[in-house]
Formats: structure tokens, C-alpha cells, sequence
């Protein structure tokens, strides 16, 4: 099913999205999914309140596949930190 994202361009802009749930790396990570979300989004975002060590790791190494299997692409895949707080006034 993710070979239907893999003819897609990635945009020309990073699209910098709401962060990913940990279930979707656990559920989408071994098919390819979360690869062709980066791969067209320039980008993979995770939430600091609840990342943890595996789900950064896997991160990295998605964005480290897009980015040696596609050098030709305008932009680096990067990892969005997603704040839930938002700004805090001090």
C-alpha cells in the first residue's frame, strides 16, 4: 500500500505537521508508511512531552534513508519538535 505514495514529490517546503502518535511508529514504521510521509513532507514530528529513545531513533533513521536514497531532493528530511504547552509566558 505504500508503494501508492512512492510516485508522489515531495512538496517544496517543509510541512511541518501535528505531531506522530508513539502507536503509528510501532504500526507504521515496518511498511514504509511513515518513510513515504517523510519522504513527501520533508519532515517527521514528534512531541517532546512523549518521545522517547526508540521512537527518535527510528526518526533518524528514516530521515537518514530519504536522505541518502533521494539526494536529489530540494530539502533534507528533518524531525519536528513539537511542543503541546505552547509558548509560556515567564
Amino acid at each position: 500500500m505504500s508503494n501508492l505514495f512512492s510516485n508522489l514529490d515531495s512538496f517544496p517546503f517543509y510541512q511541518y505537521s501535528w505531531w506522530m502518535h508513539n502507536y503509528q511508529f510501532d504500526t507504521y514504521y515496518d511498511n514504509d508508511y511513515l518513510y513515504e510521509y517523510a519522504r513527501i513532507t520533508n519532515s517527521i514530528c514528534v512531541s517532546i512531552e512523549f518521545v522517547n529513545e526508540e521512537i527518535i531513533d527510528k526518526c533518524v533513521n528514516i530521515c537518514n534513508r530519504i536522505n541518502t536514497d533521494s539526494p536529489s531532493l530540494r530539502l533534507e528530511t528533518v524531525i519536528g519538535l513539537m511542543h503541546l504547552r505552547g509558548i509560556v509566558d515567564g
